[in-house]
């Protein structure tokens, strides 16, 4: 994991090693044809020091090519976390899309989803591209589908992280409050790893994640309940429209 700037710590050790050298751009040109003219360059860590090589060759191609400045939480310059997004969000009016480099889908489904723009892969190991919108629109209907069997929940209990940089216990009391507000039961279960095997055996009819987003997200199936984020659990109670749906960030 890269440094987050914001933090303090003891005794804790990164290792943020760059990714291999980069010795070839077939997947580079292999998304250029599906981008617009003004895009933005997103990544993780691994791909970081990629990106002024990347942005040359789209702008040899025509291409407007916009990398975003690094907030409190990260470190460097187009990276994304699992729950900050804001080097994409903060280019947002400058470009018309954006190109990710990685391998997986959920760092560039966040900013699908959080922004309404066309999200491409380009895969460096597999030298190939793709549009992610078949990807965002079945999570989404995912989603839908875990907010719906979280309706008629009467029992929430609410997962903080006491992981460094995930600890939202002010979040998770304000939940609290407004499952109460709305006649719900709420607990909050305070836990270092966040897995569906400790949770197991309670009585709560839903889950509400207040940890990494990728937990309500890749880990849903493996819950018996239904996980949501803090944004879905406020559409449960009626606080949120659907309309208004937000993928969950931690900032700092």
């Amino acid at each position: 994991h890269a440094p987050m700037p914001h933090l303090r710590y003891r005794n804790v050790f990164f290792y943020d090693l760059p990714g291999p050298p980069l010795t070839s751009m077939d997947f580079v040109d292999a998304a250029e044809p599906l981008l617009p003219k003004r895009v933005g360059l997103v990544t993780t860590t691994q791909y970081r020091h990629w990106l002024p090589k990347i942005r040359e060759r789209l702008e040899a191609k025509g291409h407007v090519v916009r990398i975003g400045d690094p907030d409190r939480r990260v470190a460097y310059a187009g990276q994304l976390l699992g729950c900050d997004y804001h080097t994409a969000t903060v280019i947002e009016a400058d470009v018309d899309g954006y190109l990710y480099i990685g391998t997986g889908d959920f760092h560039p489904l966040g900013v699908a989803i959080l922004i309404d723009k066309p999200v491409i892969i380009a895969d460096p190991e597999r030298g190939t591209a793709r549009n992610l919108a078949e990807v965002k629109d079945r999570i989404l209907r995912q989603r839908h589908a875990a907010i719906a069997r979280a309706r008629d929940a009467a029992v929430f209990g609410i997962i903080v992280s006491k992981k460094i940089g995930q600890l939202r216990m002010e979040i998770a009391r304000e939940l609290k409050t407004l499952a109460e507000k709305h006649g719900r039961q709420a607990s909050i279960f305070l836990m270092d790893l966040v897995s569906p095997e400790f949770l197991e055996g309670y009585r709560v009819d839903a889950w509400v994640n207040t940890a990494c987003p990728r937990i309500a997200i890749e880990d849903v199936l493996e819950y018996k309940q239904p996980i949501l984020t803090p944004q879905e659990f406020e559409i449960v109670l009626g606080e949120r429209d659907w309309k208004e749906y937000e993928f969950d960030e931690i900032r700092a």
